[in-house]
Parts: C-alpha cells; structure tokens; sequence
C-alpha cells in the first residue's frame, strides 16, 4: 500500500490544455500527454475554451489559470474528478461550465475552490456520487447546479456528504431556490439536552463547552473458582 500511495503522487501531473478544438480524450488537445486518473487538466493562456469529453474521463482535478475566456466541456461521456477537484481560486482563473455526466471518485474528498466573482456551473445529465466520496464548496464564487445534480433531502440539505465553507464557518450545503449551492443557515442549538425525536431536524452545534455522557453502571461478574486437581497416589 505504501508503494502505491508513493508511485501515485510521483506519476502526478499537470497537463496543459493546447489550442486544439480536438476533443479531450485526443493526445492533440493536450500538452505532454492525455491526463489520466493522477493528473490535473489545466486550462491555461492559449487553451481552447469549448471542448467535448469523447470518452469517459477521470482525472484528478481540473485547474483554470490564465485561460483568456471562458471553459465549456460540452455535454457526452462521464468526467470522474478525484481529490484535486475543481479549482477556480487563481486571480487569472475564468468560469466554467460542465455539461458533461459528472461523479465524484469513490472514497475520496475534494474541494470546489470558486473564487469571488466566478462562476462555476454544473449542468449534467447525470451526477453520480461514488461511494465514500464527499465534497466542499470552498470561496466566494458561486457554484450554481442545474440537470442531474441532486435536490435537497426531507431536512433541508443536500446530505451529509457536502459542505459550504471553511473553518468555523462549515455549513451544511444545500441548494437555494436560485439552484446555487449556499450553505445551511437553520436551527443552531446551544442548550443543553436538544432532543430531536422526529430524524428531519438538522442541528449545528455552536460554543464552547464540554459534551458529557452519563455514567453508566457496570456490572460486577463474579466467577467461581475452578475445583482443585484431584490428588493421585503413588
């Protein structure tokens, strides 16, 4: 396992998006080789902005940078995105909109970094969450959802899987009547003894204090002693 977890960072790359129109799955649309399952797509200065997945794809995040407008990966095929998820946090970043199927890799947690004033937009047909998987909204950007992408539960939020926000401003998210993804502003308890007895409350705890459990008796298990070994005679 440890020589996985070694290979896997050292096969990691960042492979930059051409000029090319070609769709993604093309080694034309790529600079140093198609990004696999290890690698970052990157969008950068010169990359074309409208492509199409062409096959089923699975990286381990995408990164816009520098790209002059602009990025629509078109609708077709399913993108699988890994830990390095989705990130629009750079100064010289851009918006983007995904129309293809969209998953989040099994067992893994990544970040949707959205900066202020951009606009990231997921418009699938289809959302799958694979199993183990989570994600946080992260910045001041606006992450809006449309298609495929999952409703709010009976609670009020989306699940327990993804969150909005950093540090002691993490919220559950949920999705607004606008179809944005916000975090999750209802009922924070700070008495003692909060009981919900019908499972479709959603409670964040604020403050300081200590969570105490009531002691519990144990029970003391007395056993009897073995009989002694009988004697043999010589």
């Amino acid at each position: 396992m440890l020589l996985a977890t070694s290979l896997g960072s050292t096969w990691a790359a960042t492979r930059n998006k051409t000029s090319s129109s070609n769709a993604l799955n093309d080694s034309a649309s790529w600079s140093g080789g198609i990004p696999g399952g290890n690698d970052i797509a990157a969008w950068v200065a010169g990359s074309a902005t409208s492509n199409a997945l062409g096959a089923d794809t699975s990286w381990l995040g995408i990164k816009l940078d520098g790209v002059a407008s602009a990025v629509a990966i078109t609708t077709g095929n399913t993108l699988t995105l890994g830990s390095n998820g989705i990130d629009l946090s750079a100064a010289a970043a851009q918006d983007l909109t995904i129309s293809s199927n969209l998953a989040l890799r099994a067992y893994t947690g990544q970040v949707w970094n959205v900066a202020a004033s951009r606009l990231l937009t997921i418009n699938s047909g289809t959302f799958t969450r694979g199993l183990g998987s989570s994600l946080s909204i992260q910045g001041a950007g606006t992450v809006a959802v449309a298609g495929g992408f999952p409703a709010n539960d009976s609670t009020g939020i989306l699940g327990p899987w993804i969150t909005y926000g950093t540090g002691a401003n993490t919220r559950y998210a949920l999705r607004n009547g606008s179809n944005q993804i916000a975090g999750y502003t209802g009922t924070t308890v700070a008495a003692a003894d909060a009981v919900d007895t019908t499972g479709a409350a959603n409670y964040e705890v604020s403050g300081v204090g200590t969570l105490a459990q009531e002691p519990r008796s144990t029970p003391c298990v007395t056993q009897e002693p073995a009989a002694p070994s009988p004697e043999i005679s010589p």
